[in-house]
């Protein structure tokens, strides 16, 4: 498991100039959309899918 720092730094990098084009894309207005409308229902699954959002960003980005 990542600390909060350690993931700050990650998205950090896959923003980067040379990171993931994807992720240079999002904004908030882009992710806001991912929050589901029902959160306590909604929550375990919107956390799996940021996360396989960042493994996945991080797996291209790692690739390259």
């Amino acid at each position: 498991m990542y600390t909060f720092e350690e993931l700050r730094n990650i998205i950090a990098r896959l923003r980067s100039e040379d990171g993931c084009p994807w992720d240079r894309e999002q904004t908030f207005e882009s992710l806001k959309n991912v929050w589901p409308t029902r959160r306590r229902k909604s929550l375990k699954r919107w956390i799996t899918t940021i996360w396989k959002t960042c493994a996945r960003s991080w797996a291209i980005y790692c690739s390259r």
